[in-house]
């Protein structure tokens, strides 16, 4: 009886172990571009990641539709330079995008910068030196944005300035992390592996 009673203890506390490293199971899997996450109150989904050696600048108006091609890689040098998003030498512009869909049914406050870095070879992090979020007729710059109750799906886009080494040497490894936030206020946090 009491080898059965032993047994039985053991098993309990094998399954309360398991059960407070439970965690979130989005932080462990192995996510490519294209991959949703999904937390209580958000879809949300990394649409591109690239290099570039510069991106779209566009100045805004009050009530004017926003320009869609805002912070988007570009060929050609824009005339206005007071304002640009160029690569200095020996660097580059790693530029990415995100849709999200917000399925919370109160107003919220969110990070347009959604807890984005990149992380190259295992170990050098980069932050992000400017994002922002568009909806068909709106956009938020470097900071916060309000979301509301069946908002249509927008886009966020942003940059990192980062070493030409990291687009050079394709064999390194090149992650994309992000933290999505719940409607408690905790986080999802997740990988996407670039390469």
């Amino acid at each position: 009886m009491k080898k059965i009673l032993a047994l039985m203890l053991s098993a309990a506390f094998i399954v309360s172990l398991a059960a407070c490293g439970g965690g979130d199971t989005e932080a462990s899997e192995e996510l490519s571009i294209s991959d949703t996450i999904t937390t209580d109150i958000m879809e949300f989904t990394l649409t591109r990641v690239e290099f570039a050696d510069r991106l779209k600048y566009a100045q805004f108006i009050s009530g004017q539709t926003p320009d869609q091609e805002y912070l988007l890689p570009i060929d050609e040098p824009q005339t206005n330079t007071s304002y640009t998003f160029e690569a200095d030498d020996g660097y580059k512009l790693l530029s990415y995008s995100y849709t999200l869909n917000y399925t919370g049914k109160e107003e919220i406050e969110v990070e347009t910068a959604m807890g984005i870095s990149a992380v190259y070879d295992d170990g050098y992090t980069f932050e992000i030196a400017s994002d922002a979020y568009l909806w068909s007729d709106y956009i938020s710059i470097d900071g916060t944005t309000i979301l509301h109750p069946l908002d249509p799906q927008g886009e966020g886009r942003g940059y990192m300035r980062v070493p030409s080494e990291v687009e050079s040497n394709t064999a390194a490894p090149l992650k994309i992390t992000v933290s999505i936030p719940n409607g408690d206020g905790s986080t999802v946090d997740a990988v996407y592996t670039i390469r």
